[in-house]
């Protein structure tokens, strides 16, 4: 592969999805929140999840921070939406090439 993009770069931009989903119980919370299209609130996804909401209020904010989800008011209660950027999304698609080619000289 003679035009490999920067692994390094790759890595650091993939960091903050790895770190937000390193722990399964953000797993779950992310599971839900992508089963429901895309969003839901957090009494949403107690009822998905089987969660106690301090459980989840507390994974959604470290989510939050990560940058995996985006809150946004909603009447009396907060919307989180899986909010996955551009950059990322073109970085998973870079390393998933990688990890092809790198699978198929393995064979």
């Amino acid at each position: 592969m003679s035009d490999d993009p920067d692994v390094q770069h790759l890595l650091d931009t993939l960091f903050p999805v790895f770190r937000g989903l390193g722990e399964p119980t953000r797993q779950v919370i992310f599971r839900a929140l992508v089963t429901a299209n895309g969003s839901g609130t957090v009494s949403d996804i107690v009822a998905a999840t089987g969660l106690p909401q301090s459980t989840v209020s507390r994974q959604l904010a470290v989510m939050k921070t990560w940058g995996l989800v985006s809150s946004q008011r909603r009447h009396t209660s907060q919307l989180y939406a899986v909010t996955i950027s551009p950059d990322v999304l073109g970085a998973l698609e870079q390393l998933t090439g990688i990890l092809q080619d790198c699978s198929h000289t393995q064979r």
